[in-house]
């Protein structure tokens, strides 16, 4: 008979069951701040990176593509590179730059509802069925890519995982860049 009152009492002692249900739970609390911090580190990173393709294209629709030897590397003029290197904390360099189209990094066409339509020939008439509304100018677009690598390394992403940000400008006048 005298056993039977200390059993009892053990089973409601529950002193350490908060400690229990703790160590239970942070390993699953701390994944999650874990996350939420890579998270916002890489759309902060994203955020950037757009700026800094958009600072590029700015560049490119008020200045010329004059490349030479000496002011172009990787087909990207000096000026835009140091525009899009210095519009962000990043560590970017000319690798990390590229100016799509196949002539000097701008091609002409029409602006239309889900963007510009490339490829048409400068000057050219601008068509939406049988409307017409314009001559078509010349468009630069300047992407720019980074490798973001989180602070955890996650299962399902890559990592390092590749970022990148576009932006498409009409060239000054409507010429060709």
């Amino acid at each position: 008979m005298s056993e039977l009152p200390l059993r009892s009492g053990l089973l409601r002692n529950d002193s350490g069951a908060t400690a229990v249900e703790f160590a239970c739970l942070a390993g699953a609390l701390a994944l999650m701040v874990l996350g939420i911090i890579d998270f916002g580190r890489a759309f902060w990173f994203q955020m950037e990176v757009r700026n800094a393709a958009q600072a590029g294209a700015d560049w490119a629709q008020y200045n010329a593509f004059n490349c030479t030897a000496s002011s172009c590397t990787n087909g990207v003029p000096s000026g835009l590179e140091n525009a899009v290197i210095y519009a962000t904390d990043l560590s970017l360099n000319s690798a990390n730059i590229t100016v799509a189209a196949s002539t000097g990094g701008n091609t002409c066409g029409c602006p239309g509802v889900s963007g510009v339509t490339a490829g048409a020939t400068c000057g050219s008439t601008c068509t939406i069925g049988t409307s017409t509304y314009g001559a078509a100018t010349g468009y630069a677009t300047v992407t720019v890519t980074y490798a973001f690598s989180p602070i955890f390394p996650w299962p399902v992403l890559s990592n390092p995982t590749t970022l990148s940000g576009s932006a498409t400008v009409m060239c000054k006048g409507g010429a060709t860049c």
